[in-house]
């Protein structure tokens, strides 16, 4: 048996299921899911700039709880999708840390 690894985006995760659960069917399967849509809809809502840069969203100490909490949405949906086999966690749940990449995103850090 193989292990795989596939994204999802966000906009297409609960659609995604099947062909998940079809991959799942001969390989060991691990999702890593987006949640952009959600996460540009929800500061939009809450007032909070939507921001890019070079592609990436730029993540302010204002909007974090609202990307975690799309992430979580999205993660919750893709898990009742896929059923009993699927396992839903955060990266932190296993010991991931995200570190800032300023450097990386065109900003000088402060």
């Amino acid at each position: 048996m193989s292990r795989v690894v596939v994204k999802v985006g966000g906009a297409v995760a609960g659609e995604s299921a099947g062909a998940v659960l079809d991959l799942a069917r001969e390989n060991e399967v691990c999702v890593v899911h987006g949640a952009g849509p959600q996460i540009s809809l929800e500061m939009e809502r809450a007032g909070i700039p939507v921001e890019f840069i070079g592609g990436r969203r730029v993540t302010t100490p204002e909007g974090l709880e609202i990307v975690r909490s799309s992430l979580a949405a999205v993660n919750e949906a893709l898990w009742a999708a896929l059923g009993q086999r699927a396992v839903p966690f955060f990266g932190e749940d296993i010991g991931l840390r995200a570190k800032t990449q300023l450097d990386q995103l065109g900003a000088q850090p402060k």
